[in-house]
């Protein structure tokens, strides 16, 4: 309930970052750090 709360408190504030993007900008450094340890494995 009250995380519920605190989320549709945080989508509401426009100066806070999305969730989603978030979700991106980790999934992209995941990506980089796979791609950096394949190229230094090589």
């Amino acid at each position: 309930m009250v995380a519920a709360d605190a989320r549709r408190r945080v989508t509401r504030d426009p100066s806070f970052p999305r969730p989603q993007i978030a979700a991106v900008v980790s999934f992209v450094a995941l990506a980089l750090a796979s791609l950096l340890s394949v190229f230094a494995l090589s």
